[in-house]
C-alpha cells in the first residue's frame, strides 16, 4: 500500500507503532499540554471534556509541529469514534484524580494507547476486562487462615 492509499487513521497508527518508546512518552506530554491549553486560560474541568471536545484535542495534537514528519488530521466518523474511545478513557481517569490538570504524563501514555486502539478498531478496555475477569475467578486465600500453625 502506498502512502497515498493509506488512510489518516492507518498512517497515524503505523507511526505510533513504529515510534520508539521515548518518542511516545514525549508525545504523551505534548498531548497533555495540548489538552490543558485547548480549553483557554482556565484549566479544564472533567465536565468540559466530552467526546466532541476530545476529538478537537486529538486533532490539535495531530497538528503539532514534529521534526521530519507531519501527521494527518482525522475527520468524520473516525474522528467521532476516536473522540468517544479517548473520552471513555478520560472517564476512567476522572474517577482517580480530581481535575484533568492532575493527570500525569504516564497516564497520558494510556490515553495514547486508547487513541491507537481506536485507530486500529480494537477495544482498549478488553485487556482490562480480561484481567478483571481473571482476578474474579482466582482462588481467594481465606481471611481466617492461621499462618502461625
Amino acid at each position: 500500500m502506498s502512502d497515498q492509499e493509506m488512510t489518516a487513521a492507518e498512517a497515524i497508527a503505523t507511526w505510533m507503532e513504529e515510534a520508539p518508546h521515548a518518542v511516545i512518552y514525549d508525545e504523551a506530554g505534548k498531548f497533555r499540554k495540548v489538552m490543558l491549553s485547548s480549553f483557554g486560560a482556565d484549566k479544564p474541568k472533567w465536565d468540559q471534556i466530552t467526546a466532541d471536545s476530545t476529538g478537537m484535542v486529538v486533532n490539535n495534537w495531530l497538528a503539532e509541529k514534529r521534526m521530519g514528519y507531519d501527521l494527518p488530521q482525522l475527520e468524520g466518523e473516525q474522528l467521532a469514534k476516536t473522540g468517544r474511545v479517548v473520552n471513555a478513557w478520560f472517564e476512567g481517569l476522572a474517577g482517580k484524580v480530581k481535575t484533568p490538570a492532575l493527570v500525569s504524563v504516564d497516564d497520558f501514555t494510556g490515553v495514547l494507547h486508547a487513541l491507537h486502539c481506536s485507530l486500529r478498531g480494537v477495544d482498549p478496555f478488553e485487556e482490562i476486562k480480561r484481567a478483571e475477569e481473571k482476578a474474579k475467578n482466582a482462588p481467594q486465600m481465606r481471611s481466617d487462615f492461621n499462618l502461625k500453625g
